[in-house]
C-alpha cells in the first residue's frame, strides 16, 4: 500500500488526498479539451509533419 496514504488515512487530513486527486482529474480534462480542441488541429498537423521535414523549401 502506498505510506503516503498510510500515514493519513486515519487522520483529518484525508481530505487533501481527495482534493489533490479531483485537482489533478480537473487538470487533465482541461489538457484533453484543450489539446483535442478543433482550434488546435491545424498547429499540431503541422507539427506531426517536422520530423519529415529535410528542410527544403519546396
Amino acid at each position: 500500500m502506498n505510506p503516503i496514504y498510510d500515514s493519513v488515512a486515519g487522520s483529518s487530513m484525508a481530505w487533501v488526498l481527495g482534493a489533490g486527486t479531483i485537482w489533478s482529474f480537473l487538470v487533465f480534462v482541461g489538457w484533453a479539451v484543450w489539446a483535442l480542441h478543433p482550434d488546435n488541429r491545424a498547429r499540431f498537423e503541422r507539427a506531426g509533419y517536422l520530423p519529415l521535414d529535410d528542410g527544403d523549401a519546396s
